[in-house]
């Protein structure tokens, strides 16, 4: 298995942390599927790290709850599946319609979460953990509650505006983060009552909030977030052919990840979701995701949106049947040079 690239993990300083590795991940019954995808590709990259999962959620079925049964017994880790109280969930205003209620579920991490794990690596269920993750639980945070990828979509100035319009004071590389992947220090947060605040914001803000659960742990940790490599959130706008955004070192670790020769966390947000197949449009990395997938006990419940039109299926088999026997199409032009596609 190919490691990650030392050169890459310029804000990995090794320190001396509790050597179980505590994650985090949230779903709704929905969503559980996509969540066992993710945590399956944890478990299979750290078969020697020990391992504690934990999952917060408002209720998900017995199967699924038989399927992480399943994973825990497979890769002799611990999942703890947490299911939240809806009067506590009821403190938190309703989404504004595009986002699902469990987007907020995180924010209840330091008030659900036994007291003795200070430390947790959270994760979207549209990641996949394609590499070990001790150099990312050891990074050091400086102090700060919590350390993420920025996100460059959402850091221009006209995307900052209302509650957000305070972090156009920041530079750009440290002024809003992706939370798709985030280490926090949850003993911080509870001891500076950050938690209370987040959920307050959601409670007052939520439903105005263009991108509500991300743009809350903005306002909390404004200024006090350490940014972390691009590879430990790759997200699809880090794999254009030349992205401005991107230092020479950066663009180099992530052609290594898209070539296989180096490792990181893919995070696939919409409009890229591997099971979302309405559109002409798909991951250029989406074959790894499908590793896991099959290897997942979900393999064969997944549940995958088609588009009802035909031509539209038809196009987009015959865009992926091409990129994957790298027959050049209009969709190459898309994405930088990625050797590796099966």
């Amino acid at each position: 298995m190919p490691a990650l690239n030392p050169h890459t993990l310029t804000h990995c300083k090794s320190a001396i942390y509790p050597p179980k590795i505590h994650l985090l991940c949230c779903t709704d019954s929905r969503y559980a599927a996509y969540c066992g995808v993710t945590v399956t590709s944890a478990l299979e990259n750290n078969r020697e790290e020990p391992l504690s999962i934990h999952i917060l959620t408002d209720g998900i079925s017995k199967q699924d709850t038989i399927r992480f049964k399943r994973l825990e017994e497979k890769y002799r880790a611990e999942i703890n599946i947490t299911t939240i109280p809806h009067g506590i969930i009821r403190r938190i205003s309703p989404s504004n319609g595009k986002w699902a209620q469990s987007i907020y579920f995180r924010l209840f991490a330091a008030d659900l979460l036994p007291e003795n794990v200070t430390r947790i690596i959270y994760l979207d269920s549209d990641v996949i953990i394609n590499c070990n993750l001790r150099p990312l639980w050891d990074t050091d945070m400086h102090g700060l509650p919590c350390a993420a990828v920025r996100d460059v979509n959402c850091c221009a100035d006209d995307a900052l505006t209302g509650l957000l319009s305070p972090l156009k004071a920041l530079p750009q590389s440290s002024r809003y983060f992706n939370s798709g992947v985030m280490l926090m220090d949850i003993g911080q947060i509870r001891h500076r009552h950050i938690n209370d605040m987040m959920l307050s914001l959601a409670a007052e803000h939520g439903s105005r909030l263009a991108y509500p659960d991300q743009d809350i742990l903005n306002i909390a940790f404004h200024g006090r977030w350490q940014p972390l490599a691009c590879e430990w959130n790759l997200m699809p706008w880090a794999l254009v052919p030349v992205s401005a955004d991107l230092s020479d070192d950066e663009r180099q670790a992530v052609g290594q990840i898209a070539s296989g020769a180096s490792r990181g966390i893919i995070h696939y947000y919409a409009p890229y979701h591997p099971w979302d197949c309405r559109r002409l449009i798909f991951h250029p990395l989406e074959y790894i995701w499908e590793r896991y997938r099959k290897l997942s006990p979900w393999r064969n419940h997944i549940r995958r949106s088609l588009s009802p039109d035909f031509m539209t299926r038809f196009h987009r088999r015959k865009l992926q049947m091409c990129w994957r026997l790298k027959i050049r199409t209009t969709y190459d032009s898309l994405w930088m040079k990625i050797p590796k596609r099966s």
